[in-house]
């Protein structure tokens, strides 16, 4: 859990976020997967925006 703290933190994640690509694509993201952690961050700010409509 630590370990997976640290990488989602160094990637700009959430403990969450990390967690699910590693559950839902089955693959651990690393620093040289810009376009899925721009994607995952993108969808991030869509969320808050829509909660606070």
């Amino acid at each position: 859990m630590l370990l997976r703290m640290d990488r989602a933190e160094r990637l700009g994640l959430t403990y969450e976020e990390y967690t699910l690509e590693i559950l839902e694509r089955g693959r651990h993201l690393r620093e040289e997967d810009t376009e899925r952690i721009s994607a995952i961050k993108a969808a991030r700010k869509r969320r808050r925006v829509r909660h606070l409509d």
